[in-house]
């Protein structure tokens, strides 16, 4: 009789093999295979390779490398058939040409320093005589002082930027 945890086991292999057939993850670990025939210095800037129509398409992350790909296009062309045949990759991808392109990702922004730091803290004598424009003063007090708060953390920010 068949234990539970036996059946278990059985279903969890029976996925993985399953994963294993599935044609788009033979692809990616064909392409995966495919890089190897890249020279030392394109394998870094290389992101990763998909199957356009029936073009291997290379991405890289600088323009740099296409030229060198463009000229080295043929040697690299040598090197993946030997890996093909080496791997038996018929079956699992089949493309016509290589293509490189380059996908570009911006490079990461340091923040900017405010362009004024607000010193003001609400601290001040109100001497007004007037009932309207002491209530005035002392509502943009209050103003002063809520945004004292928002303001503590761009004196911080200034404060590392030392203006």
């Amino acid at each position: 009789m068949i234990t539970r945890k036996e059946m278990d086991r059985h279903d969890k292999n029976e996925k993985q093999i399953n994963i294993f057939k599935n044609p788009k993850y033979r692809q990616s670990k064909a392409i995966d295979k495919l890089k190897e025939a890249l020279t030392d210095d394109m394998k870094p800037m290389l992101i990763y390779g998909a199957l356009e129509k029936s073009i291997l398409v290379l991405y890289f992350s600088h323009s740099v490398i296409i030229p060198k790909f463009n000229n080295d296009k043929e040697d690299i062309k040598a090197k993946m058939r030997i890996i093909y045949k080496k791997y038996n990759m018929k079956n699992i991808i089949i493309f016509v040409d290589i293509r490189a392109k380059v996908i570009n990702r911006p490079l990461p922004r340091s923040p900017k320093p405010p362009a004024f730091i607000e010193r003001a803290t609400g601290n001040f004598e109100i001497k007004a005589d007037d009932d309207e424009i002491s209530n005035k003063f002392k509502s943009i007090q209050n103003n002063i002082k809520e945004c004292n708060n928002v303001w503590m953390d761009e004196r911080q920010y200034a404060r590392r930027w030392r203006l």
